[in-house]
C-alpha cells in the first residue's frame, strides 16, 4: 500500500500523475521510483499513451477513493480512441481493461506515438496553473495526435528538441518559458483542437447511431 499519491488535475494524463509522485519522492533515480510504485518490478509501461495494467496494478494499493473507471475515462484518451465504436463494445472493453484482460487494439499503439513520442505543452496553460497550483502538469488533450494548439489560441510548445524515452523516467513541465505563439481563433488548428476535446471528454455513451455503424 502506497503511503501518498497524487489526486489527479482536472484533464490531467495519466503520465503525468505518476511524474508528480515521483517529484514528491524525493527519490533521485527514476527506477527507484518505478520499483516503488510497482511493487519491485524493474520497468513498466509508464508512458503508453492508451490505458493499461500500469493504473490496475496502482489502483489495487491505493485508497477506494481512486475508482479504476473514472481515472480511465478521465486522465486517459480512451474516449477519444473508442468515441465511434458502439456503446456495448466500449462499455466490455472498459470492463475488460478494470480486470487486467484488455489491451490496446493494435491500430491505438500503431499511431498514438508511443513510449518515444514528443511530450507537448501549452504555457498558458502552464503559466496558469503554477499561479493556482504551484505546478504545472500534462494534458492528455495535448498529447492527442494533430493537436498542435490550445484552446487558448496559442500553439502548443515541445518539452524537448527530442522524443523523450516516457517508459524509462518521469519528465515535468518545463518552467519559466512562457513564450507563446498566438493562433487565430477561427484557425483551422484551434478548431482541430476543440473537436479533439469534445471528443475525449463528451460522455462514454454518445456514440455513432445503429446506422452508421458498419
Amino acid at each position: 500500500m502506497l503511503t501518498f499519491f497524487p489526486t489527479p488535475y482536472s484533464g490531467e494524463w495519466w503520465y503525468s500523475v505518476l511524474c508528480r509522485y515521483h517529484l514528491r519522492s524525493g527519490n533521485a533515480k527514476f527506477q527507484t521510483t518505478i520499483r516503488e510504485l510497482f511493487e519491485g518490478g524493474p520497468r513498466a509501461m509508464i508512458g503508453a499513451f492508451f490505458p493499461n495494467n500500469t493504473i490496475y496494478q496502482l489502483v489495487s494499493q491505493l485508497p477506494e477513493s481512486f475508482d479504476f473507471k473514472s481515472l480511465i475515462l478521465e486522465h486517459t484518451p480512451y474516449q477519444y480512441y473508442m468515441r465511434m465504436y458502439p456503446l456495448s463494445q466500449k462499455r466490455a472493453f472498459l470492463e475488460a481493461l478494470c480486470k487486467e484482460e484488455a489491451t490496446a487494439p493494435t491500430y491505438i499503439w500503431k499511431t498514438a506515438g508511443g513510449k518515444n513520442q514528443p511530450l507537448r505543452y501549452c504555457p498558458l496553460c502552464a503559466h496558469e496553473e503554477v499561479k493556482v497550483y504551484g505546478e504545472s502538469y500534462w494534458h492528455t488533450l495535448h498529447q492527442l495526435p494533430l493537436v498542435t494548439a490550445c484552446v487558448h489560441h496559442c500553439r502548443l510548445l515541445d518539452a524537448s528538441s527530442e522524443a523523450l524515452k516516457l517508459n524509462e523516467g518521469f519528465y515535468m513541465v518545463p518552467t519559466g518559458s512562457w513564450k507563446t505563439d498566438s493562433v487565430a481563433m477561427d484557425s483551422p488548428e484551434v478548431l482541430l483542437a476543440k473537436i479533439s476535446r469534445e471528443y475525449l471528454v463528451t460522455d462514454i455513451e454518445v456514440c455513432p447511431t445503429q446506422k452508421h455503424i458498419l
